[in-house]
């Protein structure tokens, strides 16, 4: 923080989220997000406390250069310099890219621009506008084949993320974990490349069996 690095956030052992606590991916997405927002509400405490500290020391030297002038910060008359350029820097957003969810157990990590290049072309989208949508309130309407305001009130609608990212996921945990499903897993090696080689009969349902397919879809 002092250096001003920029840097990325990564979200690890979503994994607990499917094999431990047994969330729901809606569940899970909910989690993610309140986890984002902290992380962001903990970098804005750092920015206030910055600029308060950068106003206090313009005052002190102020006091210095002028015995008997007040000390502290006049909050009704001072502008506090903000940094808009860290702000911006140190707010994590999946959409912008410098979000990633991962588990380093089971060899995989990924950012909303992976899926968006994964399944932009079955959509007819831009990898780079499906990237905007993924995180939010957004859902996509199968009807008329557009991405829409997502109504919370509407318990039928999902998310964006849920729907096209944390269901995919959880298939493939579903799927091997704790018991193989073949037929699953056989739909899902038709549509991903890593998967071609993959001999699925000497899967033996467990971790391993999740780390080796995860590790291939979502290096």
């Amino acid at each position: 923080w002092r250096d001003r690095v920029r840097t990325c956030l990564l979200l690890n052992k979503v994994d607990r989220l499917i094999v431990e606590l047994e969330l729901t991916p809606m569940e899970a997405y909910e989690r993610l997000l309140k986890i984002v927002e902290q992380v962001n509400a903990v970098n804005q405490m750092l920015l206030s406390e910055a600029a308060m500290a950068k106003d206090a020391d313009g005052a002190e030297a102020a006091a210095e250069a002028a015995p008997g002038a007040d000390e502290g910060i006049d909050l009704a008359g001072a502008e506090l310099e903000f940094d808009v350029a860290a702000e911006e820097a140190y707010t994590y957003s999946p959409e912008r890219g410098n979000v990633a969810f991962g588990s380093a157990s089971h060899g995989w990590a990924f950012s909303l621009g992976t899926f968006a290049r994964l399944i932009a072309s079955k959509m007819g989208a831009k990898p780079e506008n499906l990237q905007r949508v993924l995180w939010g309130d957004w859902t996509f309407n199968k009807k008329t084949k557009r991405v829409q305001r997502r109504n919370p009130v509407d318990a039928k609608s999902k998310p964006m993320f849920v729907e096209f990212v944390l269901q995919q996921v959880f298939a493939v945990y579903e799927a091997t974990y704790k018991s193989l499903n073949p037929a699953v897993l056989g739909k899902m090696q038709a549509q991903i490349a890593g998967w071609k080689e993959v001999d699925l009969e000497r899967l033996a349902a467990g971790q391993s069996a999740v780390r080796e397919l995860m590790s291939r879809w979502l290096p």
